[in-house]
């Protein structure tokens, strides 16, 4: 799950929180693998993922797409480059949060980046991999709601060419009745059908 910190994000937590105040909302930050396991032990209820491979048992829709950009430090020898291209990027070290045995993340930047990368793991949350980009130590991909809000010692830029997305659907249990999360799945249907 990634941070909800885009707009679009933004305004659908507002609404539930006006159209159901009584009704909390709490947040598991993990890989897409993860989650899909934490719903179907029942830990949560709903899960917002980037699809990749939809398991049979999960029922999703989609709520919105991001695009993706480069990190890198504001030191790096890439920094006046209006975009990049993957081929400038071969030699780049590319940091990715990973929790555990979760490959869901790195998973995504081999279908974007390609197999010849080299890849560092991190089981730590996007801030701190922003922390080591400034510190010179690799570069990361973020959406553009985080290139949006910025990071110290950290510049975005875009791909040269076609731009990667990153869908992010909702899902749930096709198999669990639940009536919050059959209301929360109504509201966000609702949601994307007005935005």
């Amino acid at each position: 799950m990634l941070p909800p910190i885009g707009k679009r994000f933004q305004k659908m937590l507002s609404d539930w929180r006006k159209k159901y105040p009584d009704i909390r909302i709490v947040f598991h930050e993990l890989g897409d693998e993860s989650l899909r396991a934490a719903l179907f032990r029942r830990h949560v209820d709903v899960i917002f993922f980037a699809p990749d491979q939809e398991p049979d048992a999960v029922e999703s829709l989609p709520f919105y797409s991001e695009n993706l950009l480069l990190a890198l430090s504001s030191t790096h020898s890439l920094r006046d480059r209006e975009s990049l291209t993957r081929h400038e990027l071969r030699n780049e070290t590319f940091l990715l949060q990973d929790w555990g045995h979760d490959y869901s993340i790195k998973s995504r930047y081999i279908d974007i980046l390609g197999k010849d990368v080299t890849f560092e793991s991190h089981p730590a949350g996007k801030q701190s991999v922003f922390a080591l980009v400034s510190a010179g130590y690799g570069v990361t991909l973020a959406v553009q709601s985080q290139a949006e809000r910025g990071f110290p010692g950290v510049i975005f830029r875009p791909f040269r060419g076609d731009t990667p997305q990153l869908p992010i659907r909702l899902g749930w249990d096709a198999n669990r009745e639940d009536p919050i999360a059959g209301r929360f799945v109504a509201f966000i249907r609702d949601f994307v059908r007005e935005h």
